[in-house]
């Protein structure tokens, strides 16, 4: 047994024979399957990385001095971008191979407090803000294409259905459902 599990290895000498993964691999794999092994995968990486380069590479995305705090983030479905929500009422998306906003959404009238990429493209986000409005933007474009004010309360949470035709969005003790997809 290797670092005091009873149940064997963490990671199998033929694991650690394949190429290595990079951190997005890994995290995705933790996802996927949860457990003991996929978490040591991850520590495996972060030791080699230390021990290769002699500290672990991260990317900083540059934030104007304007967006004041950070609260909530959303990973695109490849992984390459980050969206991001401020108390400046903004949506800001990030590339993360060099740090840089590649969008910045502005339309709010509210902070908006929560996020997500739609789960099939890199192009599209949807933020829904304290004041109860959610806003669906073209990140190319950085432009809202639709938006719904559902409330006076704040937006807690978004949900895209695995197929994006369907988004779930709850305030106070309400739930409500926008799109076309049908069960």
């Amino acid at each position: 047994p290797e670092r005091g599990d009873a149940d064997g290895p963490l990671t199998t000498a033929g694991e650690m024979d394949r190429p290595r993964a990079n951190l997005v691999s890994l995290l995705r794999e933790r996802e996927q399957a949860p457990g003991r092994r996929a978490c040591a995968r991850i520590y495996e990486w972060a030791v080699v990385e230390c021990y290769e380069h002699g500290e672990l590479r991260s990317t900083y995305c540059r934030l104007p001095e304007t967006a004041r705090s950070s609260i909530a983030l959303s990973w695109s479905p490849d992984m390459t971008l980050l969206a991001s929500t401020h108390g400046d009422h903004s949506v800001r998306v990030f590339n993360l191979a060099h740090g840089d906003c590649v969008a910045e959404l502005v339309g709010h009238q509210r902070t908006p407090w929560t996020v997500k990429f739609h789960p099939c493209s890199n192009d599209v986000v949807v933020s829904g803000a304290l004041d109860g409005e959610v806003r669906l933007w073209d990140v190319l474009r950085a432009r809202c294409i639709a938006s719904r004010r559902l409330s006076a309360n704040a937006v807690a949470s978004i949900s895209f259905s695995s197929s994006g035709l369907l988004l779930a969005m709850s305030t106070a003790n309400t739930v409500f459902l926008w799109g076309g997809e049908t069960a």
